[in-house]
């Protein structure tokens, strides 16, 4: 089983629902989407709430996400994972974050990153091997936040 991850966005992103839909007709395929998919129909994805990702992670074959705040879920997953980023010549996203979030998760051999839709099958078909070393320093930046307020409140 294929899972596929969609941060959130305002932004269309066809060009990945449209290859996740074509997968779907061979192989299952669970989408779990932060973003409204209700403007097009894809037949072949299983719509999934939120709360069923923790389920869905440990049954996937391979994760597949965009590049924004989903990505980061799906390198802890130490899965196998592809990133495909939403692309800002493409009218998808506002910059390049998702672009460069992707080239460095690819870089450090966390993920592998497709920029081009029509590589996904084949790379679902050969997915990378699951990262081992990848850790998400969001608690580190949690901690000096803390950290941070608990010396100004000192001082008052």
């Amino acid at each position: 089983m294929i899972l596929a991850l969609l941060s959130t966005s305002d932004k269309p992103f066809a060009r990945f629902l449209d290859a996740l839909s074509t997968l779907g007709a061979s192989e299952p395929v669970i989408a779990i989407s932060r973003t409204p998919l209700a403007e097009r129909d894809y037949p072949h994805l299983r719509l999934e709430p939120e709360s069923a990702l923790a389920t869905h992670v440990q049954e996937a074959r391979v994760v597949v996400a965009d590049g924004g705040e989903m990505a980061r879920f799906a390198l802890r997953s130490h899965r196998p994972v592809i990133l495909v980023p939403r692309r800002k010549p493409l009218g998808e996203s506002p910059d390049t974050r998702e672009e460069e979030l992707a080239k460095a998760a690819e870089k450090h051999g966390w993920a592998n990153a497709i920029i081009d839709t029509e590589l996904l099958a084949d790379a679902c078909n050969n997915p990378p091997t699951p990262s081992a070393d990848y850790t998400d320093s969001t608690h580190r930046l949690r901690a000096a936040v803390q950290d941070a307020l608990e010396r100004i409140a000192a001082r008052q």
